[in-house]
């Protein structure tokens, strides 16, 4: 079970727990499509989302890794125990169930009355949301009910992204598809992998690599995104190239790390690639891999490639 300490944390960075183990928070993306009608990037690249009818949620605060880049704050950063959570998986219906009471929550404070740069219609669109992103704190296939959790949002008509950092295929392997699955690379090699992703399990590298071979057994969308980090994963292009080429994924994404969050306790702002320094990574990917540069978003500086055929 989550400890007392970390609930109060969590709960102090305005995370809605919508289950004993389960967390909704507002996204940046959100507030901006509703107040500047800019979307997330992914619905410019992917059109399957409307970014003002989406969640993002966790079903577990569970992870197989401590990343040096995630912006969320680890039990680690404040001193909490690091040692594997023991969670009783939540009630799938139940965490969509309080999700969408979350939202709405978060949401009544985009009132247009009270808002006016808010548009009635998106505000009420966006109280039925349609989309969920299972991506937030945690690794969400350590969730032992997750593919009840992705059933149920096809039940209620709703797309989902599932965001993994691969290092269970075994769950890869059996669990039911996702409107659109990532998986992240964020090292070229082990010993990068090891360094900037710090895993508490035994042979991640070796994981996220079977997960990667798994990925042309999808029929979904597959992306691979890669967090770049100035100065500590932007090397070995050859190498991510090999893996790319034989993972096969729909799309891969290039995105810079972001100087955010908790990652300001672990990183420097200097580590923070500029978009000219993504966009130059994401054209040498593409001269030795089968992929084409075919948008990218400056805000949110990521750059998007797609498999030439």
């Amino acid at each position: 079970m989550v400890s007392a300490e970390l609930v109060k944390l969590y709960r102090r960075q305005r995370y809605y727990f919508i289950g004993k183990n389960s967390v909704l928070k507002k996204c940046y993306h959100l507030h901006r499509a509703l107040t500047q009608q800019r979307p997330c990037y992914k619905q410019t690249f992917y059109k399957t989302i409307q970014t003002h009818r989406c969640m993002q949620l966790s079903p577990t605060l569970d992870c197989t890794q401590a990343c040096l880049f995630c912006w969320r704050t680890l039990p680690s950063d404040e001193g909490f125990p690091t040692q594997r959570l023991k969670e009783i998986p939540d009630d799938p219906k139940e965490i969509l169930d309080n999700a969408v009471i979350a939202q709405r929550k978060i949401l009544n404070g985009y009132n247009p009355v009270c808002h006016p740069k808010v548009q009635p219609q998106m505000w009420e669109e966006a109280r039925n949301p349609r989309n969920v992103a299972i991506s937030l704190v945690g690794e969400p296939t350590l969730y032992e009910r997750l593919s009840e959790l992705i059933s149920e949002c096809k039940q209620r008509d709703w797309t989902s992204y599932l965001v993994t950092n691969g290092t269970r295929p075994d769950i890869l392997e059996q669990i039911e598809e996702p409107t659109q699955l990532y998986v992240s690379l964020t090292a070229p090699d082990k010993p990068t992998h090891l360094k900037l992703c710090r895993p508490n399990i035994s042979k991640a590298w070796e994981r996220l690599n079977k997960s990667l071979d798994l990925l042309s057994s999808f029929s979904c969308p597959t992306v691979v995104r890669m967090t770049l980090v100035k100065e500590r994963n932007m090397h070995g292009i050859p190498s991510y190239a090999k893996l790319l080429n034989n993972a096969g994924p729909t799309f891969i994404e290039c995105k810079s790390y972001m100087y955010v969050g908790g990652s300001m306790r672990r990183l420097a702002r200097s580590n923070m690639p500029h978009m000219k320094d993504v966009r130059q990574f994401a054209e040498k990917l593409s001269e030795q891999t089968e992929y084409t540069v075919i948008k990218e978003d400056t805000v949110s500086r990521v750059v998007l490639l797609a498999r030439n055929k």
